[in-house]
């Protein structure tokens, strides 16, 4: 059970970097951030 909860603590971190990192305009900037948005949806869906 604390795994799962850490686990969705650390999707929630990875979205919300993931769209503090989008916000800086370059190209690596951008995959990166997407990259951590889909990671972190994936990890709270459970897929």
């Amino acid at each position: 059970m604390a795994t799962k909860i850490a686990g969705q603590h650390a999707a929630l971190l990875s979205i919300v970097f993931g769209i503090l990192v989008i916000v800086f305009p370059n190209l690596l900037s951008w995959l990166v951030g997407l990259f951590l948005i889909l990671w972190g949806i994936l990890e709270l869906t459970g897929k």
